[in-house]
């Protein structure tokens, strides 16, 4: 991406290279391979193979990959010949057949650059993220200057969360080209997924910089915003990104998702919002595949998102799993993201079923889905990002399609089938504006395994400890959802009670950056520097052990913490929240009427701090979660509205029929 760059009037679904397309949050443009006499291939050939690439920019992948294979079967057995092949292939987004071709090119001594990138691009579309590196170590040996391989192996490493070094090889790239600010934008996104917010922050405001007005650097501008702990800021930002690029879905995607940043936020608002995303990248509906009868066997269960690690997704998946009925529910993990730390790892030991699909075209990840026959396809990110949602809104490669945890809500796809979530988070008065049928599970939206608690937490926990150097309130939240309206609200607590300190801890705190502005917005209220405690966590199981230290858990306004509020709760910590009128600003208030304590649910902000100084005077009654009980009324939930999904098509199916 350069500032002369001009936008390409068509966008495909991550085209070629689908990782680097989606690391840099932008589509590349599909481009024609060069012929020329080198491809030692008749006249007749390279017409079809034209022909091939016009019906796949048309929209027809079906005919595109039909003229390919027959082009393919006249291509002689030559190594300029199969390489040119190859690269056709690669640009109708037919990756297997294109490995199979350009690894003959190889074979029959076509191993130069040129080839043996292409080859890397095949394997790295298939997700052959290993062989994929050793293909492009190669092309680095043959031409030590080539930006474009170290940018591949760059983000490849990124996805693996291998950070040191992905950052090193993308800096290489950006040295080579200093003007691309692709590179740059690139770079920022690896680094801020392996945790590198300094890198990030520079490389996001040299892309800026660069191309203030490409929608893929206003984008990064309003990310880096919205890590900073500005909502508001981050959404305008983003919404001008999303008019740059209206056929972009992640863009108005993330526009929702930030929305829930804003107090006021109401069902009825983020419909409207959910309205235009269908229309524009929802319709039409495709056709629902017939569901299988799961009469005497398990019923096959498929969960999609790029955070199975250590972090609330993977912690909320792990109770399922480890409670499960493996005679009644079968869990297939389809991960989207890096999963090499030990919660992943436990994750993958535990399903019954670990599928990487990060980096893998929406039409790839639908054929795996139908592979593997699964019933129930479940989303786990919703409009966050890296979502998915247009694998279900486009492909719909399950019979039943549902939304979970990641997206409390309704997504607005009319092609989602269920929303799975709980009456105090959904009320029934939600349902108006919801697509989905909505599944409200009996024991909550989430549950807690009490063994994972930390033995630190535990004894924390049972110390009964007193009172010393003044009272400890917690901010268990990062910077995204530390804005405004929750710096207002905890000063006001802070104020109302001089004695206390506040312990800020996330992830996200090891930014100096988001820990200066952080301080100066508490300043600006005239709170003094030394009554913040501003830590970084290095994994969730520290995040408990801290937990179990302070005296109230405030909840943050208005995107509340759901499973943080349940860790706190189960470790005897009293929880203060003011619920709002979206489904994400109810999670933490779910709980605490869940366990029983609805004192802790605000109507305002003056109730909010009355709260927060009564329950100092409670004693600690840890909630007790029941891991086993959930799984079982979430899979006989599931199973009845999956049951009920099926009735329905199959007398839609017959209605059809007598038409």
């Amino acid at each position: 991406m350069r500032p002369d760059m001009p936008r390409r009037s068509r966008k495909r679904d991550r085209p070629g290279p689908a990782t680097v397309d989606r690391v840099a949050g932008e589509r590349s443009a599909t481009v024609q391979p060069r012929l020329t006499v080198r491809d030692h291939a008749d006249q007749e050939v390279l017409t079809i193979l034209n022909h091939a690439f016009s019906l796949y920019m048309d929209g027809d992948p079906v005919g595109a990959r039909l003229a390919a294979d027959m082009a393919a079967s006249a291509v002689p057995v030559s190594g300029p010949a199969q390489a040119v092949l190859g690269r056709h292939l690669m640009s109708i987004d037919n990756p297997e057949a294109a490995e199979a071709a350009l690894r003959t090119a190889c074979d029959l001594g076509e191993a130069d650059e040129d080839t043996l990138n292409q080859l890397a691009l095949s394997l790295e579309a298939q997700g052959n993220f290993d062989e994929a590196i050793r293909r492009l170590e190669q092309v680095i040996a043959l031409n030590p200057a080539r930006a474009d391989a170290y940018l591949r192996m760059g983000v490849i490493l990124g996805l693996r969360r291998r950070g040191i070094a992905a950052i090193t090889l993308l800096r290489q790239a950006v040295h080579m080209d200093p003007r691309s600010g692709e590179l740059r934008l690139l770079l920022a996104r690896t680094a801020r997924s392996v945790g590198n917010a300094a890198v990030a922050a520079q490389a996001v405001r040299a892309a800026y910089a660069l191309a203030p007005g490409h929608p893929a650097a206003v984008a990064a501008l309003a990310e880096h915003l919205a890590d900073r702990g500005d909502p508001r800021a981050a959404l305008r930002t983003m919404i001008r990104a999303s008019r740059l690029a209206p056929s972009d879905p992640a863009l108005l995607s993330r526009c929702l998702d930030l929305r829930h940043g804003l107090p006021g936020q109401t069902p009825a608002m983020l419909a409207s919002v959910h309205r235009v995303w269908q229309c524009r990248f929802g319709a039409p509906v495709p056709p629902r595949p017939l569901p299988a009868d799961p009469t005497g066997r398990p019923l096959r269960v498929g969960l999609i998102s790029p955070a199975f690690r250590d972090g609330p997704i993977g912690w909320i998946v792990r109770p399922l799993l480890a409670h499960r009925d493996p005679a009644r529910i079968r869990v297939t993990l389809l991960s989207d993201g890096a999963g090499d730390d030990p919660v992943a790892e436990a994750l993958r030991q535990r399903a019954d079923a670990w599928i990487d699909v990060a980096g893998l075209s929406d039409d790839r990840v639908a054929r795996i889905v139908r592979d593997a026959g699964l019933d129930v396809l479940i989303d786990m990110t919703g409009h966050g990002r890296g979502n998915r949602l247009t694998l279900f809104a486009r492909q719909r490669p399950a019979p039943v399609q549902a939304a979970w945890a990641g997206y409390p809500g309704t997504t607005g796809l009319r092609a989602m089938d269920l929303v799975l979530t709980d009456a105090a988070v959904m009320p029934e008065d939600d349902d108006a504006h919801a697509t989905e049928r909505v599944v409200r599970l009996r024991h909550g939206i989430l549950t807690l395994d009490p063994a994972d608690l930390p033995e630190t937490a535990l004894q924390e926990r049972a110390s009964a400890r007193p009172r010393t150097g003044g009272v400890a309130l917690g901010g268990f939240a990062g910077p995204d959802r530390i804005g405004e309206p929750t710096v207002v609200l905890w000063v006001k607590a802070l104020t109302a009670m001089p004695a206390a300190h506040l312990l800020l801890k996330d992830r996200a705190w090891a930014d100096p950056g988001a820990v200066a502005h952080l301080r100066a917005c508490f300043k600006a209220h005239g709170i003094a520097p030394d009554r913040l405690v501003v830590e970084a966590s290095d994994s969730r199981q520290d995040l408990r052990s801290a937990l179990a230290k302070v005296d109230v858990l405030l909840d943050p306004y208005p995107v509340s913490c759901a499973l943080t509020a349940l860790e706190a709760l189960a470790l005897g910590v009293p929880v203060v929240t003011l619920p709002g009128a979206a489904a994400r600003s109810r999670l933490a208030a779910a709980q605490l009427a869940r366990a029983g304590q609805r004192d802790g649910i605000a109507a305002d902000a003056d109730g909010y701090v009355a709260a927060a100084q009564h329950a100092l005077s409670r004693p600690r009654t840890p909630v007790k979660p029941n891991p086993a009980a959930w799984a079982t009324g979430f899979t006989a939930a599931l199973e009845e509205a999956v049951a009920a999904v099926a009735a329905t098509a199959r007398a839609e199916e017959d209605e059809d029929a007598l038409a």
